[in-house]
Formats: structure tokens, sequence, C-alpha cells
């Protein structure tokens, strides 16, 4: 600005003037700017106005310009670039490959002069991680925070972080918590880190917890919180820790906003302005710590425990035994930096999943549907990890239950040396770590190992549910007047009951319901549930139809035993 000033009062026009008076000025010609050129280099590959290459050999720039690289390096080694960064970064701007030890010269140039898209451009030849702490400080300006981005992001997304540790996750939460938002780019390294290896880590340390119950219950329905999202009561935030699933918070918000009542929370009575799900706490937990903890920033230990029970099918205790031992109160950066983290992490994934599974799995005997349902990558290949998990969900083993993954997973490992020992004596190509459908199909295949070693369980778990589950679930009874078939076939499996003085109706059952004399078991003796494939030709159509309306309505709720329409209040 003082040149142009200069310039304009001396009347002189064009930038070789101006440039003729930043070098009377005193300017360094050997100061690099963000396009990584200097007026020194600047001249070299256009024009010398200034006369700052006298000394420079003319056949050494006529070499330059031709696109030379080893003219480069005798220019560095010369006295006019000996120890000067503009070289090198003259070099790189010309594409031409430079020496490590001068990349890193430059790149420490670069954060002194404050010059991050040159920087940007000596990330791709240099490891950065040194500067990683230099590039977040200043990390509030944008050109920064892409310097400190690509920094973080010349890791591998399955590469653990060097920063990795307790102590940097706690100071990366300690420096958002203080409003600067730049270190969110440490913290959603790690949620990534996690991410990519879940297949990985699942192999190591499987995670796996009950389907269906368990944790904290909705105070209404009694229904799991885990199997909904559970919904808090807030005014700016959470004001207290009881939460309600999201159907009942609708219905809850509706009845109290149409009675003109205040909205209270049911359970401790604090008034509330409204209902808001709970954040995610795989996608954002500090915001979600923050939601429940209120301004105090701490949450009691038995509350942070609760709120978890809520989002996992697992009690508190279970809970606190899976990290380090939390404090009394417990603040987000030590809960973020504690092993109970991850863990909570990785089962929510895993638990958020399987969820997404509308319906139960299907028996191994239809292997094509087996491997469908499983392949939770859907990328038609089974994984080892997925083989795993499939294994472990049939046989109903939680993350708790250390010795039993453990035998299972021995298991799983003989089936895959098995598969890899045949198919290569078979001379098929043979992926080591996952299969196909066809493989697993195929006669003799990866299927019919699975059935062969998993066959039988001494708990009575194993992969063919639907079979096994048959007749108990027939057998659980169904709402009144609804499918009759089922009525028929339960009064052909079992006897009539005896007389009863108390029976309000006949015990008869309507004529279309009469079964032959001859499949009547004999008089005292009790009727037997027979297997699917030992029943009567009468029953196995009726068995058919009814496991085929049960398997595409699995995910019903089976009501308390009930009444068919030809039943008495006494029988039912």
């Amino acid at each position: 600005a003082v040149c142009a000033r200069f310039a304009a009062e001396m009347k002189t026009c064009g930038p070789r003037a101006v440039a003729r008076l930043a070098m009377d000025l005193g300017a360094d010609p050997r100061s690099l700017a963000d396009d990584g050129l200097s007026p020194y280099t600047a001249a070299i590959l256009r024009e010398d106005p200034c006369g700052l290459l006298r000394g420079l050999d003319v056949n050494l720039r006529r070499r330059i310009l031709r696109g030379d690289e080893n003219a480069w390096a005798e220019v560095a080694r010369s006295a006019a670039g000996k120890e000067l960064p503009d070289i090198a970064a003259g070099a790189l701007s010309r594409g031409l490959a430079i020496p490590q030890k001068m990349a890193e010269e430059l790149l420490t140039y670069c954060f002194d002069a404050d010059l991050p898209f040159l920087a940007l451009r000596v990330l791709e030849r240099v490891d950065g991680k040194r500067f990683l702490l230099p590039a977040l400080e200043r990390a509030h300006e944008n050109a920064w925070q892409r310097v400190a981005e690509r920094i973080v992001g010349q890791l591998k997304p399955d590469q653990k972080p060097y920063w990795m540790s307790p102590p940097a996750i706690k100071y990366a939460v300690q420096e958002i918590q203080r409003g600067r938002s730049q270190y969110r780019i440490l913290l959603q390294s790690f949620l990534n880190y996690l991410g990519a290896n879940e297949e990985k880590d699942f192999l190591a340390d499987p995670c796996v917890l009950a389907a269906r119950r368990g944790g904290a219950e909705c105070p209404i329905c009694l229904e799991p919180l885990c199997r909904s999202t559970p919904t808090a009561f807030v005014a700016d935030r959470a004001i207290c820790l009881h939460f309600l699933c999201i159907n009942c918070a609708r219905g809850y918000a509706s009845s109290t906003n149409s009675q003109g009542d205040a909205l209270r929370c049911p359970e401790c009575r604090r008034h509330a302005v409204d209902m808001q799900p709970l954040p995610s706490m795989c996608q954002d937990p500090l915001t979600c710590f923050e939601f429940l903890s209120g301004e105090e920033n701490y949450l009691a230990r038995p509350m942070l425990l609760r709120t978890l029970s809520a989002l996992l099918p697992l009690d508190s205790e279970a809970l606190e035994a899976q990290g380090d031992a939390l404090d009394p109160e417990v603040s987000a950066e030590d809960f973020i930096s504690n092993p109970l983290f991850v863990w909570v992490w990785r089962h929510l994934q895993e638990h958020q999943r399987c969820m997404q599974r509308l319906r139960s799995a299907p028996n191994l005997e239809d292997r094509r549907a087996w491997f469908k349902y499983w392949n939770f990558s859907n990328t038609g290949r089974l994984t080892r990890s997925e083989v795993l998990r499939a294994i472990l969900r049939s046989f109903r083993v939680t993350s708790l239950e250390k010795q039993k993954i453990s035998d299972l997973r021995s298991r799983v490992e003989k089936v895959w040396d098995v598969w890899i020992t045949r198919s290569t004596q078979s001379g098929r190509g043979v992926n080591p770590n996952s299969v196909n459908c066809e493989e697993f199909a195929m006669e003799l295949g990866f299927g019919d190992l699975l059935d062969e070693f998993f066959a039988s369980d001494p708990e009575g778990n194993d992969l063919h549910p639907a079979a096994k589950e048959a007749v108990p679930r027939l057998q659980a009874g169904l709402p009144r007047g609804r499918h009759p078939a089922l009525g028929r076939l339960q009064h052909r499996l079992q006897p009539r009951p005896a007389a009863s003085p108390t029976r309000t109706r006949a015990s008869t059952p309507p004529p279309e319901l009469e079964v032959p004399s001859e499949m009547l078991p004999p008089v005292g003796q009790a009727s037997q549930v027979l297997p699917l494939r030992e029943m009567p030709e009468v029953v196995a159509p009726a068995m058919t139809r009814a496991l085929r309306t049960l398997t595409q309505h699995e995910e019903l709720e089976m009501p308390p035993v009930g009444m068919y329409a030809w039943q008495s209040e006494t029988e039912s």
C-alpha cells in the first residue's frame, strides 16, 4: 500500500515501477506469498524488472523454464538459493518433487509467515502431524481450519489417531466447551475412527445385547425405552432425567394441551415447556451430555447410568462395570474419555442396527433368506464378523457372557478353517474372510457347515427358530375371533377338557371343527404335540398356513392367552 501511494504521488504507473519502488523501500525479494512464489522465483519464471537475478546463470534459468527438475535442485544448492524456502516453493508450484527436508522447512515457514493456502499444497507432500496443534490454534479462520482438517485427514479411516489418548480427548472437549469449536475436528475424527473399525472390533470384542427386554422402561406403556426414542421434558435443556417413549410422549403432550393443563413430568411433577427427543449419543455425544446436564455441565453418576439404560437394554449396575470407575459427579470430558463411552457407543450402534430388522431371523433351512438377513452390510458377501453376529444373536448370548462368547467364536473360527480347507482341496478360489450367497447356499456349502457345527446346543438354542418355536407360539393364544384356522388346529392337537358344571357354553365344537375319532388319543392318554413333519396330513396344511402368517407378523406383540370364537369362558 505504501509503494502504491508513492507510485501515485510520483505520477508513475504500472507494476514495474511499483516493484522497483518496493525494492528501493527495502522489501524482501525472497518472502513468499500464498501462491507459492516470491519476487525472486516469480522473476525466474516470468520477468525480472528489478534486476533480482543478477548472478544467476542464464543457462540455468533457461533449463528451469524448460521444466528441468534438476535445475531447481542446482539453484537450491547455489549461493542464491541456499537455506531459502522460496526455491522449494517455486519447484512445488510447478508440480515438481522436492526433498522431504526442504518440504518440512517450507511448511514451518508457512506457519511462521501465515500462509495457509501454501501450507495446504505442502501438506500434499508432507506428514503434518506435528503441526496439528498450531493449525487448530489458528483454525478460527476458515483457511487454517482447512489446514487442520487436511492434517487430520492424512490418517487412514481405520488408523488409530496418534493423538487419541484420554488426556488429548479431555483437552479437546474442554476447548469445545470454552467456545473453540475448531476442536470438534478432533472429536469427530475420534468418532469416525470408532465407526471405521466397527467390523474389525466386533471380531475381537463382540457387542451384542438382549434383543427384546431390559433397561429402563417408559412409565406409561412400560415398554423398554431402548426400543423407541427416549423423549425428555425440557425448558432450555432437560429439566429431569425421566423419559417417555416417543409415542407416549406425543399422546401425553397432546392430551395435556387439549385439557389446558401445564406440562409436567408424570414422575417428579416438574413443570416443562416442551418435550424433545434425546440427541444422538453416537453422532454428537457432547451435545447429548450438555442437553442432559444443564448449566452445571455435570451429571450425578446414578443419573448418567440411568440415562444410558434408557438407550440400551441393560440395567445400570451392568453398565457401570464396563468402564473405568466414574466419579460421583461426572463431567462431559470425563465421560467421553472413559472406556465406558466407547463401550456404550459400539453397543448403541449395534443395537440400532439390529432394531432396523423389522422381522426375526429366518430358519437356516432357507439358506438364501438367512444369508440375506444377516448380511447387514448389503455387500452380497457374508463376512466373518457377520457370521459371528448371527450365531451370537441366534444363541441369545450377550456381551456380558465372556466365556460363552469365547466358545462360540472358537466354533465359528473352526467353521471358517474347515471351509477354507475344503475349498482349497476342491480347487475353488476362496476368500478367507467372506462368502457369497452361492457359496453359502450350495450343497456342501458354508451354510451346511454352519448347520453341522451348530445343529445342537446344550441350552436348546439353534439356527432353526421357526421349527422349534412353532407349537409354543401357536399355543400362546391369539385374540378372540381371529385366525379360526389356528383354533381348529389347536382343537385337533389337544383333547377336549372334561365337562364342567360352571361352563357357560357347550363344549362341542362347531361341525366344521369336529375331529375324526381315529385322530383322537386313547382315553386316559395325554396328548402329545408332534413335530411338523410327523403330523397327519389333515393338520400339516393348517400348521403351514399358521406359520406363514406368524412369520409375516413376527414383530407384533402376542397378547395373553385369549379365547377363540368356539371356546367357552371356562375352557379358555
